[in-house]
């Protein structure tokens, strides 16, 4: 994976889990300053456009992550960070089925089904990729720490003496 491609995924994950969650902030934790409001924040409806505009850019992501990271690490034996790879995998198609299913179900029962899904596939998605960069991080030190044990040390320099011998 090159370092744009993990830029990019990490701004456009950051981008929809930042505004997914101010969204879900404003619409559940405040109350409508006016009785007859239809939203309970002005800048409500700005996050939601945010939020639905930036998630299909975080799908391309992931289908270009899958390319040039999943699918290699599914291939090789290396058990580092597996398991937060493969809830992340798993996580994120619900996640994504979810979200559109909401913008199109019309039906109450449906979408509160759907509002569920989605917010507890998202919930989960943040605390697994939350784990999988934090075990990144101990993962890299342990090596690095691991190479200062294993590399050969230097033997110290044999001091000259300043007699010479005849």
């Amino acid at each position: 994976m090159s370092k744009a491609e993990r830029v990019l995924f990490h701004v456009s994950n950051g981008l929809v889990v930042g505004t997914g969650l101010v969204y879900a902030w404003m619409l559940y934790a405040l109350e409508p300053q006016d009785e007859y409001a239809l939203v309970n924040h002005p800048l409500q409806s700005d996050l939601q456009h945010a939020h639905v505009l930036a998630a299909p850019l975080l799908v391309l992501l992931l289908g270009v992550l899958w390319r040039s990271h999943v699918a290699p690490q599914l291939r090789t034996r290396q058990r580092a960070r597996r398991t937060s790879g493969i809830a992340l995998l798993a996580l994120a198609g619900p996640m994504i089925l979810s979200g559109y299913a909401l913008q199109v179900s019309s039906e109450p029962s449906w979408r509160d089904t759907w509002i569920v899904a989605h917010l507890a596939t998202s919930a989960l998605w943040i605390a697994a990729i939350g784990v999988h960069l934090v075990s990144r991080r101990s993962r890299s030190a342990e090596r690095v720490e691991a190479r200062a044990r294993t590399a050969p040390r230097r033997a110290e320099p044999v001091a000259r003496s300043s007699q010479t011998v005849p």
